[in-house]
């Protein structure tokens, strides 16, 4: 089906779609395994009072364990399971957004016109081994391997490429800065078994955090996190939009509005 005027093509948005689609999942997951984790808290009680008869040793002995488990887990706030959604979180942001780039220079060839983009080192040999998208995927790791790329945290580093497509987004202070401490703590979860070091401490001061200590990652701050994300995406669907002519005003003031609603929600609720 043809485009309409001053309408985004389907592949420059889908992408966006089907991250904010992810992003529901990961909520609604989050919140089943909040409910379960409740559920084995009371299945001893369930087990002693069963109507059914003599309950097996061994199996209340195990739904015990589980209730302990399950306990310590929702006394300190669920901690691991955050944990594991924050990590998440990050990887289905960085993910969406290369999706994005690799559609745009799929079906955009005047994407390549950009002098960057054209003067990056490509390995004739690798790219001529690559079908389809794996070869704009490449484009991108070039893109992400450029000079002074790598030394960028947090959304910079998504905000140098999307650049290149015109997509110059206009991102909330603390949206910039929620989303460089979800990228600082996903690392450290990552690759510091969730041990605090130099590097998290000095990118993210504001957190008052200890050398050594193990980083926690409270519902509240996954929350924060959650609706960063969320804004961050919305804009940068907006910019896709505006790039092919849509009027987006209207939608960028609704959307602005929900979202300092949520925030201002979450901030009530975390006090």
């Amino acid at each position: 089906m043809a485009v309409k005027d001053n309408m985004a093509p389907r592949w420059a948005t889908q992408p966006l779609h089907d991250l904010l689609d992810e992003i529901g999942h990961l909520q609604k997951m989050m919140m089943a395994s909040a409910k379960g984790l409740m559920m084995l808290k009371a299945r001893p009680s369930i087990m002693t009072f069963s109507p059914i008869g003599q309950v097996d040793p061994e199996l209340l002995a195990e739904a015990r364990d589980d209730a302990d488990f399950a306990s310590k887990e929702s006394d300190s706030l669920y901690p691991t399971l955050a944990a594991s959604a924050a990590i998440a979180l990050w990887a289905y942001l960085e993910a969406g957004i290369r999706h994005l780039l690799a559609s745009w220079l799929e079906n955009d060839p005047t994407a390549f016109d950009h002098p960057k983009i054209q003067d990056l080192r490509v390995r004739l040999g690798e790219y001529e081994k690559l079908q389809g998208e794996d070869r704009y995927y490449y484009i991108l790791k070039l893109i992400e391997q450029a000079p002074g790329a790598p030394l960028k945290s947090g959304i910079n580093r998504f905000e140098l490429m999307l650049s290149l497509f015109k997509l110059n987004c206009q991102i909330d202070q603390d949206v910039t800065r929620d989303l460089l401490e979800l990228n600082q703590i996903r690392n450290c979860l990552l690759h510091r078994a969730g041990r605090i070091d130099s590097q998290l401490a000095s990118a993210c001061p504001w957190m008052g955090l200890e050398i050594g200590e193990k980083v926690i990652v409270h519902p509240r701050s996954l929350g924060k996190y959650l609706l960063s994300v969320l804004s961050y995406v919305s804009e940068i669907l907006m910019q896709v939009k505006s790039v092919f002519g849509e009027d987006v005003a209207e939608e960028r003031i609704e959307c602005s509005a929900k979202l300092r609603q949520c925030r201002e929600l979450h901030v009530n609720e975390a006090t």
